[in-house]
């Protein structure tokens, strides 16, 4: 969720949440050959590890620079990222 322009506080437009809107965040894991043989394979461990490494910007990432530009509190990326 978006934090609201009134810090967080609370106020008549964020109906006392702090928070107003939402922001995404996404992974995208394009799924090449290696990726493709390694499910194949049933190699789960090594398609993680291999998937993981794959990802740009992990949620996480994303999700700091969010906490930096101050558009979100740690407890809200910490509630979603468990959720993810």
């Amino acid at each position: 969720r978006r934090l609201c322009g009134c810090g967080g506080s609370g106020c008549l437009s964020c109906a006392g949440t702090g928070f107003n809107g939402r922001i995404g965040l996404f992974e995208w894991l394009r799924m090449e050959q290696v990726l493709r043989e390694l499910l194949d394979r049933g190699s789960i461990a090594e398609f993680t590890a291999a998937a993981r490494a794959a990802i740009p910007q992990p949620l996480a990432a994303q999700g700091a620079v969010l906490l930096q530009l101050g558009l979100t509190t740690a407890d809200e990326l910490a509630a979603q990222l468990e959720t993810a």
